[in-house]
Protein backbone atom coordinates (compact mmCIF):
# COMPACT_ATOMS: atom_id res chain seq x y z
CA UNK A 1 0.00 0.00 0.00
CA UNK A 2 1.45 3.37 -0.95
CA UNK A 3 2.18 6.10 1.50
CA UNK A 4 -0.14 9.06 1.56
CA UNK A 5 1.35 12.51 1.18
CA UNK A 6 0.14 15.79 2.61
CA UNK A 7 -1.99 16.67 -0.39
CA UNK A 8 -3.85 13.37 -0.30
CA UNK A 9 -4.35 13.57 3.44
CA UNK A 10 -5.64 17.11 3.06
CA UNK A 11 -8.25 15.98 0.56
CA UNK A 12 -9.47 13.31 2.96
CA UNK A 13 -9.59 15.78 5.83
CA UNK A 14 -11.77 18.15 3.89
CA UNK A 15 -14.82 16.01 4.60
CA UNK A 16 -14.02 15.82 8.30
CA UNK A 17 -16.13 16.44 11.35
CA UNK A 18 -15.67 18.50 14.49
CA UNK A 19 -13.92 16.74 17.36
CA UNK A 20 -15.67 18.75 20.04
CA UNK A 21 -14.38 16.90 23.13
CA UNK A 22 -10.75 17.60 22.18
CA UNK A 23 -11.56 21.22 21.33
CA UNK A 24 -13.34 21.65 24.67
CA UNK A 25 -10.32 20.30 26.56
CA UNK A 26 -7.99 22.65 24.64
CA UNK A 27 -10.22 25.61 25.50
CA UNK A 28 -10.36 24.68 29.19
CA UNK A 29 -6.57 24.35 29.30
CA UNK A 30 -6.23 27.82 27.77
CA UNK A 31 -8.66 29.08 30.42
CA UNK A 32 -6.57 27.76 33.31
CA UNK A 33 -3.33 29.05 31.78
CA UNK A 34 -4.93 32.44 31.12
CA UNK A 35 -6.03 32.49 34.75
CA UNK A 36 -2.46 31.84 35.88
CA UNK A 37 -0.98 34.51 33.60
CA UNK A 38 -3.47 37.07 34.92
CA UNK A 39 -2.96 36.06 38.56
CA UNK A 40 0.44 37.73 38.87
CA UNK A 41 -1.16 41.06 37.95
CA UNK A 42 -4.29 40.58 40.04
CA UNK A 43 -2.33 39.59 43.14
CA UNK A 44 0.43 42.15 42.59
CA UNK A 45 -0.16 44.41 45.61
CA UNK A 46 -0.31 41.58 48.15
CA UNK A 47 2.61 39.67 46.66
CA UNK A 48 4.79 42.77 46.36
CA UNK A 49 4.01 43.85 49.92
CA UNK A 50 4.85 40.46 51.44
CA UNK A 51 8.16 40.17 49.57
CA UNK A 52 8.97 43.89 49.98
CA UNK A 53 9.23 44.40 46.22
CA UNK A 54 9.27 47.86 44.72
CA UNK A 55 7.43 48.62 41.50
CA UNK A 56 10.48 47.95 39.33
CA UNK A 57 11.24 44.58 40.93
CA UNK A 58 7.64 43.47 40.55
CA UNK A 59 7.73 44.49 36.88
CA UNK A 60 10.81 42.32 36.41
CA UNK A 61 8.93 39.34 37.87
CA UNK A 62 6.15 39.86 35.34
CA UNK A 63 8.70 40.05 32.53
CA UNK A 64 10.25 36.80 33.78
CA UNK A 65 7.05 34.93 32.90
CA UNK A 66 7.20 36.27 29.34
CA UNK A 67 10.84 35.28 28.94
CA UNK A 68 9.96 31.79 30.10
CA UNK A 69 6.98 31.76 27.76
CA UNK A 70 9.23 32.66 24.83
CA UNK A 71 11.56 29.75 25.58
CA UNK A 72 8.71 27.33 26.22
CA UNK A 73 6.78 28.26 23.08
CA UNK A 74 9.72 28.12 20.67
CA UNK A 75 10.93 24.80 22.05
CA UNK A 76 7.60 23.26 23.06
CA UNK A 77 5.84 23.76 19.74
CA UNK A 78 8.70 22.08 17.92
CA UNK A 79 8.82 19.31 20.49
CA UNK A 80 5.09 18.70 20.09
CA UNK A 81 5.63 18.13 16.37
CA UNK A 82 8.31 15.54 17.09
CA UNK A 83 7.07 13.60 20.13
CA UNK A 84 3.33 14.18 19.81
CA UNK A 85 1.27 17.17 20.87
CA UNK A 86 -0.45 15.26 23.67
CA UNK A 87 2.89 14.36 25.27
CA UNK A 88 4.26 17.90 24.99
CA UNK A 89 0.98 19.33 26.22
CA UNK A 90 0.86 17.18 29.35
CA UNK A 91 4.48 17.93 30.24
CA UNK A 92 3.90 21.65 29.75
CA UNK A 93 0.77 21.55 31.91
CA UNK A 94 2.53 19.72 34.73
CA UNK A 95 5.54 22.05 34.62
CA UNK A 96 3.32 25.16 34.60
CA UNK A 97 1.09 23.91 37.41
CA UNK A 98 3.89 22.70 39.68
CA UNK A 99 5.94 25.87 39.47
CA UNK A 100 2.86 28.06 39.72
CA UNK A 101 2.02 26.19 42.91
CA UNK A 102 5.58 26.71 44.15
CA UNK A 103 5.02 30.47 43.80
CA UNK A 104 3.13 30.38 47.11
CA UNK A 105 6.29 29.20 48.90
CA UNK A 106 8.70 31.90 47.73
CA UNK A 107 10.27 34.18 50.31
CA UNK A 108 12.69 36.18 48.16
CA UNK A 109 12.85 38.06 44.89
CA UNK A 110 15.32 35.57 43.39
CA UNK A 111 13.07 32.61 44.19
CA UNK A 112 10.10 34.43 42.68
CA UNK A 113 12.01 35.07 39.45
CA UNK A 114 13.03 31.42 39.19
CA UNK A 115 9.58 29.93 39.69
CA UNK A 116 7.93 32.47 37.38
CA UNK A 117 10.44 31.80 34.57
CA UNK A 118 9.81 28.06 34.91
CA UNK A 119 6.05 28.63 35.06
CA UNK A 120 6.33 30.65 31.86
CA UNK A 121 8.24 27.82 30.18
CA UNK A 122 5.42 25.42 30.99
CA UNK A 123 2.70 27.78 29.79
CA UNK A 124 4.72 28.50 26.66
CA UNK A 125 4.86 24.78 25.88
CA UNK A 126 1.09 24.55 26.24
CA UNK A 127 -0.17 27.33 23.96
CA UNK A 128 1.21 26.37 20.53
CA UNK A 129 0.23 22.76 21.12
CA UNK A 130 -3.37 23.45 22.09
CA UNK A 131 -3.78 25.69 19.04
CA UNK A 132 -2.20 23.13 16.73
CA UNK A 133 -4.51 20.50 18.22
CA UNK A 134 -7.50 22.81 17.84
CA UNK A 135 -6.78 23.21 14.14
CA UNK A 136 -6.89 19.41 13.95
CA UNK A 137 -10.35 19.30 15.53
CA UNK A 138 -12.38 20.89 12.77
CA UNK A 139 -13.12 20.49 9.07
CA UNK A 140 -10.92 22.62 6.86
CA UNK A 141 -13.63 25.24 6.40
CA UNK A 142 -13.79 25.84 10.17
CA UNK A 143 -10.11 25.65 11.15
CA UNK A 144 -9.76 29.36 11.98
CA UNK A 145 -12.84 29.24 14.21
CA UNK A 146 -11.45 26.21 16.04
CA UNK A 147 -8.17 28.01 16.80
CA UNK A 148 -10.08 31.11 17.94
CA UNK A 149 -12.35 29.04 20.20
CA UNK A 150 -9.35 27.47 21.92
CA UNK A 151 -7.52 30.78 22.34
CA UNK A 152 -10.67 32.46 23.69
CA UNK A 153 -10.17 30.39 26.82
CA UNK A 154 -7.25 32.65 27.73
CA UNK A 155 -9.49 35.74 27.76
CA UNK A 156 -12.11 33.93 29.81
CA UNK A 157 -9.42 32.82 32.27
CA UNK A 158 -8.18 36.39 32.67
CA UNK A 159 -11.74 37.54 33.30
CA UNK A 160 -12.25 34.74 35.84
CA UNK A 161 -9.16 35.87 37.74
CA UNK A 162 -10.47 39.42 37.96
CA UNK A 163 -13.95 38.24 38.94
CA UNK A 164 -12.46 36.05 41.67
CA UNK A 165 -10.73 39.12 43.08
CA UNK A 166 -13.92 41.18 42.87
CA UNK A 167 -16.09 38.53 44.52
CA UNK A 168 -13.56 37.26 47.06
CA UNK A 169 -12.33 40.67 48.08
CA UNK A 170 -10.39 40.70 51.32
CA UNK A 171 -11.30 37.09 52.11
CA UNK A 172 -8.77 35.79 49.58
CA UNK A 173 -5.01 36.05 49.81
CA UNK A 174 -2.67 36.19 46.85
CA UNK A 175 -1.73 32.53 47.31
CA UNK A 176 -5.32 31.42 46.69
CA UNK A 177 -5.10 32.54 43.07
CA UNK A 178 -2.00 30.50 42.29
CA UNK A 179 -3.42 27.43 44.03
CA UNK A 180 -6.66 27.73 42.06
CA UNK A 181 -4.91 28.06 38.71
CA UNK A 182 -2.45 25.24 39.38
CA UNK A 183 -5.07 22.78 40.62
CA UNK A 184 -7.33 23.62 37.68
CA UNK A 185 -4.53 22.76 35.27
CA UNK A 186 -3.62 19.52 37.04
CA UNK A 187 -7.26 18.41 37.12
CA UNK A 188 -7.34 18.63 33.32
CA UNK A 189 -4.37 16.28 32.80
CA UNK A 190 -6.50 13.09 33.14
CA UNK A 191 -8.95 14.51 30.61
CA UNK A 192 -6.13 15.07 28.12
CA UNK A 193 -5.05 11.46 28.59
CA UNK A 194 -8.59 10.17 28.21
CA UNK A 195 -9.90 12.40 25.42
CA UNK A 196 -6.99 13.38 23.16
CA UNK A 197 -6.22 10.32 20.98
CA UNK A 198 -2.62 9.65 20.05
CA UNK A 199 -3.29 9.68 16.33
CA UNK A 200 -4.53 13.28 16.18
CA UNK A 201 -1.56 14.49 18.18
CA UNK A 202 1.21 12.77 16.24
CA UNK A 203 2.89 13.70 12.98
CA UNK A 204 5.00 11.95 10.34
CA UNK A 205 8.52 11.65 11.75
CA UNK A 206 10.22 12.55 8.47
CA UNK A 207 8.49 15.94 8.21
CA UNK A 208 8.52 16.77 11.92
CA UNK A 209 12.28 16.14 12.10
CA UNK A 210 13.10 18.65 9.36
CA UNK A 211 15.56 21.40 10.42
CA UNK A 212 13.82 24.36 12.03
CA UNK A 213 15.33 26.71 9.43
CA UNK A 214 13.73 24.66 6.66
CA UNK A 215 10.35 24.69 8.44
CA UNK A 216 10.32 28.44 8.99
CA UNK A 217 12.15 29.71 5.92
CA UNK A 218 12.27 26.89 3.36
CA UNK A 219 9.90 26.26 0.45
CA UNK A 220 9.17 29.94 -0.07
CA UNK A 221 8.14 30.52 3.57
CA UNK A 222 10.76 33.18 4.42
CA UNK A 223 8.57 36.21 3.68
CA UNK A 224 5.51 34.61 5.26
CA UNK A 225 7.35 33.73 8.47
CA UNK A 226 8.84 37.23 8.71
CA UNK A 227 5.35 38.69 8.21
CA UNK A 228 3.90 36.37 10.88
CA UNK A 229 6.54 37.45 13.38
CA UNK A 230 6.05 41.14 12.57
CA UNK A 231 2.27 40.88 12.87
CA UNK A 232 2.39 38.94 16.14
CA UNK A 233 5.07 41.20 17.64
CA UNK A 234 3.08 44.39 17.05
CA UNK A 235 -0.36 43.04 17.94
CA UNK A 236 0.91 41.41 21.14
CA UNK A 237 2.85 44.54 22.12
CA UNK A 238 -0.34 46.60 21.86
CA UNK A 239 -2.34 43.83 23.56
CA UNK A 240 -0.08 43.91 26.61
CA UNK A 241 0.05 47.70 26.56
CA UNK A 242 -3.73 47.96 26.82
CA UNK A 243 -4.05 45.02 29.20
CA UNK A 244 -1.71 46.59 31.74
CA UNK A 245 -2.38 50.28 31.11
CA UNK A 246 -6.16 50.48 30.58
CA UNK A 247 -7.17 51.00 34.24
CA UNK A 248 -4.69 53.88 34.50
CA UNK A 249 -5.96 55.42 31.27
CA UNK A 250 -9.57 55.28 32.43
CA UNK A 251 -8.74 56.58 35.90
CA UNK A 252 -7.01 59.58 34.30
CA UNK A 253 -10.37 60.41 32.70
CA UNK A 254 -12.01 60.53 36.10
CA UNK A 255 -13.96 57.31 35.71
CA UNK A 256 -14.98 55.84 39.09
CA UNK A 257 -13.50 52.48 40.14
CA UNK A 258 -16.84 50.72 39.62
CA UNK A 259 -16.97 51.88 36.00
CA UNK A 260 -13.36 50.83 35.44
CA UNK A 261 -14.22 47.38 36.77
CA UNK A 262 -17.17 47.14 34.40
CA UNK A 263 -14.96 48.25 31.51
CA UNK A 264 -12.58 45.34 32.14
CA UNK A 265 -15.51 42.92 31.95
CA UNK A 266 -16.62 44.61 28.71
CA UNK A 267 -13.06 44.24 27.38
CA UNK A 268 -12.96 40.49 28.07
CA UNK A 269 -16.44 39.72 26.76
CA UNK A 270 -16.01 41.79 23.62
CA UNK A 271 -12.66 40.04 23.03
CA UNK A 272 -14.31 36.62 23.00
CA UNK A 273 -17.21 37.81 20.84
CA UNK A 274 -14.94 39.68 18.44
CA UNK A 275 -12.48 36.80 18.10
CA UNK A 276 -15.21 34.27 17.32
CA UNK A 277 -17.01 36.56 14.88
CA UNK A 278 -13.83 37.53 13.03
CA UNK A 279 -12.60 33.95 12.74
CA UNK A 280 -16.01 32.72 11.59
CA UNK A 281 -16.08 35.44 8.95
CA UNK A 282 -12.59 34.43 7.86
CA UNK A 283 -13.61 30.78 7.55
CA UNK A 284 -16.46 31.82 5.28
CA UNK A 285 -14.36 34.19 3.19
CA UNK A 286 -10.65 33.37 3.65
CA UNK A 287 -8.37 36.09 2.39
CA UNK A 288 -7.31 39.64 3.08
CA UNK A 289 -10.74 41.27 3.40
CA UNK A 290 -11.66 40.11 6.90
CA UNK A 291 -8.10 40.43 8.21
CA UNK A 292 -7.61 43.99 6.95
CA UNK A 293 -11.06 44.93 8.27
CA UNK A 294 -9.94 43.75 11.71
CA UNK A 295 -6.84 45.94 11.55
CA UNK A 296 -8.90 48.91 10.40
CA UNK A 297 -11.10 48.34 13.44
CA UNK A 298 -8.00 48.34 15.66
CA UNK A 299 -6.88 51.70 14.27
CA UNK A 300 -10.31 53.27 14.78
CA UNK A 301 -10.47 51.85 18.31
CA UNK A 302 -7.10 53.35 19.28
CA UNK A 303 -8.03 56.72 17.80
CA UNK A 304 -11.35 56.67 19.66
CA UNK A 305 -9.69 55.73 22.95
CA UNK A 306 -7.13 58.52 22.49
CA UNK A 307 -9.71 61.20 21.72
CA UNK A 308 -12.75 60.15 23.78
CA UNK A 309 -13.33 62.14 26.94
CA UNK A 310 -16.88 61.30 28.02
CA UNK A 311 -17.35 58.08 30.05
CA UNK A 312 -19.74 56.69 27.44
CA UNK A 313 -17.22 57.30 24.66
CA UNK A 314 -14.46 55.66 26.66
CA UNK A 315 -16.64 52.61 27.25
CA UNK A 316 -17.41 52.29 23.54
CA UNK A 317 -13.70 52.50 22.74
CA UNK A 318 -12.99 49.76 25.30
CA UNK A 319 -15.54 47.52 23.58
CA UNK A 320 -13.92 48.21 20.22
CA UNK A 321 -10.44 47.53 21.60
CA UNK A 322 -11.72 44.23 22.99
CA UNK A 323 -13.41 43.16 19.76
CA UNK A 324 -10.76 44.24 17.29
CA UNK A 325 -7.43 44.13 19.18
CA UNK A 326 -7.99 41.35 21.70
CA UNK A 327 -10.39 39.47 19.41
CA UNK A 328 -8.17 40.26 16.45
CA UNK A 329 -5.28 38.58 18.20
CA UNK A 330 -7.27 35.33 18.09
CA UNK A 331 -7.65 35.79 14.34
CA UNK A 332 -3.91 36.50 14.09
CA UNK A 333 -3.17 33.17 15.79
CA UNK A 334 -5.62 31.39 13.50
CA UNK A 335 -4.19 32.66 10.23
CA UNK A 336 -0.66 32.06 11.52
CA UNK A 337 -1.56 28.43 12.22
CA UNK A 338 -2.98 27.85 8.74
CA UNK A 339 0.22 29.00 7.04
CA UNK A 340 2.15 25.92 8.16
CA UNK A 341 1.48 22.28 7.22
CA UNK A 342 0.02 20.28 10.11
CA UNK A 343 3.12 18.12 10.72
CA UNK A 344 5.18 21.22 11.58
CA UNK A 345 2.42 23.54 12.75
CA UNK A 346 3.58 23.43 16.36
CA UNK A 347 6.99 24.80 15.43
CA UNK A 348 5.47 27.57 13.33
CA UNK A 349 3.01 28.55 16.05
CA UNK A 350 5.67 28.31 18.74
CA UNK A 351 7.87 30.88 17.05
CA UNK A 352 4.84 33.07 16.28
CA UNK A 353 3.95 33.06 19.99
CA UNK A 354 7.59 33.74 20.82
CA UNK A 355 7.60 36.83 18.61
CA UNK A 356 4.43 37.98 20.34
CA UNK A 357 5.91 37.58 23.80
CA UNK A 358 8.95 39.63 22.77
CA UNK A 359 6.48 42.35 21.83
CA UNK A 360 4.95 42.05 25.28
CA UNK A 361 8.39 42.47 26.88
CA UNK A 362 9.32 45.52 24.80
CA UNK A 363 5.94 47.26 25.10
CA UNK A 364 6.14 48.59 28.69
CA UNK A 365 9.72 49.75 28.12
CA UNK A 366 8.70 51.78 25.07
CA UNK A 367 5.69 53.25 26.89
CA UNK A 368 7.89 54.28 29.80
CA UNK A 369 10.37 56.03 27.51
CA UNK A 370 7.58 57.74 25.57
CA UNK A 371 5.88 59.07 28.70
CA UNK A 372 9.18 60.30 30.14
CA UNK A 373 9.81 62.12 26.85
CA UNK A 374 6.57 64.03 27.38
CA UNK A 375 4.58 62.42 24.57
CA UNK A 376 1.61 61.85 26.87
CA UNK A 377 -1.09 59.21 26.95
CA UNK A 378 -2.89 60.51 23.88
CA UNK A 379 0.32 60.61 21.87
CA UNK A 380 1.17 57.03 22.82
CA UNK A 381 -2.27 55.79 21.78
CA UNK A 382 -2.20 57.65 18.47
CA UNK A 383 1.36 56.40 17.93
CA UNK A 384 -0.04 52.87 17.80
CA UNK A 385 -1.76 53.62 14.50
CA UNK A 386 1.42 53.68 12.32
CA UNK A 387 2.48 50.42 13.99
CA UNK A 388 -0.88 48.91 13.10
CA UNK A 389 -0.39 49.99 9.48
CA UNK A 390 2.87 48.01 9.43
CA UNK A 391 1.14 45.04 11.07
CA UNK A 392 -1.71 45.26 8.55
CA UNK A 393 0.75 45.12 5.65
CA UNK A 394 2.32 42.02 7.21
CA UNK A 395 -1.12 40.55 7.85
CA UNK A 396 -2.01 40.94 4.17
CA UNK A 397 0.94 38.70 3.29
CA UNK A 398 -0.02 36.18 5.97
CA UNK A 399 -3.69 36.18 4.97
CA UNK A 400 -2.84 35.35 1.38
CA UNK A 401 -0.75 32.34 2.44
CA UNK A 402 -3.27 31.31 5.08
CA UNK A 403 -6.18 31.42 2.64
CA UNK A 404 -4.26 29.16 0.27
CA UNK A 405 -3.66 26.75 3.14
CA UNK A 406 -7.30 26.88 4.22
CA UNK A 407 -8.47 26.01 0.72
CA UNK A 408 -5.87 23.31 0.28
CA UNK A 409 -6.13 21.56 3.61
CA UNK A 410 -8.07 21.20 6.79
CA UNK A 411 -5.26 19.42 8.52
CA UNK A 412 -2.37 17.77 6.83
CA UNK A 413 -0.70 14.41 6.77
CA UNK A 414 -1.10 12.04 9.67
CA UNK A 415 -4.22 13.70 11.11
CA UNK A 416 -7.87 12.85 10.76
CA UNK A 417 -11.16 13.99 12.18
CA UNK A 418 -12.83 10.59 12.11
CA UNK A 419 -10.89 9.07 15.02
CA UNK A 420 -9.18 6.71 12.59
CA UNK A 421 -5.44 6.89 11.89
CA UNK A 422 -4.29 7.50 8.33
CA UNK A 423 -2.31 4.62 6.93
CA UNK A 424 1.27 5.36 5.95
CA UNK A 425 2.43 2.04 4.56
Amino acid sequence: MTARGPEQADTEAAGGRWNRPVLAVCTLIALTEGFDLASIGVTGPGLAAELALDKRAFGVSVTAVMLGFFAGATLGGRWGDRVGRRNALIIGMVVAACFSLLTITVTSFGALLLVRVLTGIGIGMVYPNIMALAASCAPRENAASAVAISSSGGSIGSLASGMMLAVGGGALGWRDFFVTGALGTLLLVPFVLAIVPRHISSTPRSEASAPIRAILFGNGMAMTTAAIWTMNFIVSALYYMIGSWLPTLLAARNLPPETIGISLVVLALSAVAGGLLLSTAYDRRPGRGVVLSAFLGMMIAFAWLALARAPSGAMVSVGMIGAFLFGGQMLVYAISALCYPAPVRGAGLGWAHGAGRLGGIVSPLVIGVALQAGIGQQGVLLGAIPLLLIAAAAAAIVARKSAAGARRAGDAAGLTFHNQPIERT
